[in-house]
């Protein structure tokens, strides 16, 4: 049987683009064996719910939780017949949440009325806690874990990462990945640096292993190394001291992207393990990292100006998704001629109504007869 894969990367938003995604693959895949990958923080319950209900009657379909996955769209996963995760991934489970918007002084009859409504959206928040913390039962006793209610509550308040054997000691999954390497630095460093502002817990430290480094990164850690700025990150053990490359293929290895940037075959290091750039070759440096620096200001920008759009847009994480949220909007959205009218103009529609009208008229049909 044919074997199809969807990547669902990003937040599951209100707007439905992401089930509309994710309904229109199934559909076009309906006989085939289907596989989604999925890198997501969460985002919309309903649009969660429904993206479930749609894997569920599907029937085919193996959902594989990579990097980070937290709230809605781990159980969202619990739709699909088999629910794996990456060896390296972080799991996060939490309780529900509602919209309370509260920023206005009050009388004291409005005040009554305000905690009348706070009492219901907890009781709501309540009622989704419940039907979530349901769906980690079921799935936990399906694959045999002997859990209860009230624990997997506990768990959901205690909201922490969780590693991928955890999840699978809990029952929440049905397999590992083993070498998915799914966390790559770039993803790990912007939900670290973001956690607060997207109001969720600490990121835990990685394990001790060979993390992936993207372009930039290599690039500013070798810039640092050339001027000797870099510290050493961990200390290796039985490194002979000011141990030189044994080769000139070990040092053009090593600095394989900046010599790439620099345009040369090779950097040489003297005996003393220094590299000597020429003036010309710096300014190279200092106009890529330049670039990056505009490039950086580009994106900030345009997420500020999607942002003021409105709060939904800007809950949207990442702005591939922004901007894509927008666009289904727009789609959906009958294109409308604008109407521009002046005061000529309008005198000139007058003039015109005028004549067509008169041009009905009898008496007048009457003399163009003569």
């Amino acid at each position: 049987m044919k074997q199809a894969v969807l990547k669902i990367y990003g937040p599951i938003d209100s707007y439905g683009w992401q089930l509309y995604r994710v309904r229109s693959f199934l559909a076009e895949h309906a006989k085939d064996d289907v596989i989604i990958d999925v890198n997501s923080l969460g985002g919309a319950v309903n649009d969660a719910m429904m993206i479930s209900k749609e894997i569920q009657e599907h029937g085919n379909v193996t959902v594989r939780l990579l990097a980070f996955c937290a709230s809605a769209v781990t159980w969202m996963a619990y739709g699909a017949k088999r629910v794996e995760i990456a060896d390296d991934a972080l799991w996060l489970c939490h309780q529900a949440s509602v919209r309370v918007d509260i920023y206005t002084s009050m009388n004291a009859d409005e005040l009554e009325q305000a905690i009348s409504d706070l009492q219901k959206s907890k009781k709501m928040a309540e009622a989704m806690d419940l039907i979530i913390a349901r769906k980690y039962l079921n799935k936990a006793t399906a694959n045999g874990k002997e859990t209860n209610l009230a624990k997997v509550l506990d768990l959901m308040k205690e909201e922490k990462y969780l590693t991928a054997q955890e999840v699978l000691d809990l029952g929440f999954v049905d397999a590992i990945i083993t070498g998915a390497k799914s966390m790559t630095q770039e993803v790990r460093q912007f939900v670290v640096e973001n956690h607060a502002e997207l109001q969720m817990p600490d990121v835990p430290a990685p394990a001790a292993q060979q993390e992936e480094e993207g372009l930039v990164t290599r690039v500013r850690n070798i810039v640092a190394e050339l001027f000797g700025t870099r510290q050493p990150e961990k200390p290796i053990e039985n490194k002979e001291p000011d141990k030189q490359p044994q080769n000139q293929s070990e040092m053009k290895k090593q600095f394989i992207l900046i010599n790439a940037l620099l345009a040369v075959a090779t950097l040489e290091a003297g005996e003393d393990g220094k590299v000597t750039i020429t003036q010309d070759q710096l300014q190279t440096i200092e106009d890529a990292l330049a670039q990056k620096k505009i490039a950086d200001q580009a994106v900030k920008e345009a997420t500020e100006a999607l942002d003021a759009i409105s709060d939904n847009v800007k809950s949207i994480e990442g702005l591939k998704n922004k901007v894509m949220a927008v666009k289904t909007v727009l789609d959906r959205t009958p294109l409308m001629a604008p109407v521009t009218t002046t005061p000529q103009q309008t005198e000139e529609q007058k003039k015109a109504k005028e004549l067509e009208e008169s041009a009905k008229d009898e008496v007048n049909q009457y003399v163009r007869n003569l």
